[in-house]
């Protein structure tokens, strides 16, 4: 449902974590994909994620996430908030004796209530307290082949020591 309903848009991770003030943008323009493998399964895995500049990043460290998507990508939608705040500035100075500056620069936290919320869509407890189905879901979908491989090991195996069993008797 979620992917059908987000096909096309860019998705922005915000969190906040242990001993940091301020909010950070970890991911902008993902897609809904990415989002998942990037961010939602690790974080209700509990396991560290890799960011784009190579830090990593604990999902049990953080103390607040938000998910947002956007028609446009972030530097698009940075562009529209900065001119959008330029025109309200000079609205605002055009009749008065006092002047207002304005904002010097815009970073992607700023991009923090553009879009649609997707947070309750994506996340619905803390880190790493996935349900238990959908933990086996997400351990299935990373370990599929070492767990089919291991099962099939362990069938030949137990074939083949019943066959031995029955052979001796």
């Amino acid at each position: 449902m979620a992917r059908q309903e987000t096909m096309g848009r860019y998705h922005h991770v915000f969190v906040t974590t242990k001993g940091a003030e301020q909010k950070q943008a970890l991911f902008v323009d993902l897609t809904a994909s990415e989002l998942k493998t990037r961010f939602v399964r690790p974080y209700r895995q509990g396991k560290a994620v890799l960011l784009d500049d190579g830090s990593v990043v604990e999902t049990r460290d953080i103390t607040w996430s938000h998910i947002r998507a956007t028609q446009d990508r972030a530097g698009e939608a940075l562009a529209r908030l900065e001119e959008a705040s330029h025109r309200h500035t000079q609205e605002l100075n055009r009749g008065g004796n006092v002047l207002f500056m304005g904002r010097f620069s815009w970073s992607n936290v700023d991009l923090i209530e553009e879009g649609e919320n997707l947070t309750q869509r994506y996340i619905t407890s803390p880190p790493g307290e996935a349900g238990v189905y959908r933990y086996l879901g997400s351990w299935l979908a990373d370990n599929l082949g070492k767990a089919l491989i291991t099962f099939l090991g362990a069938l030949a195996l137990t074939v083949a020591l019943t066959w031995l069993g029955l052979k001796k008797g």
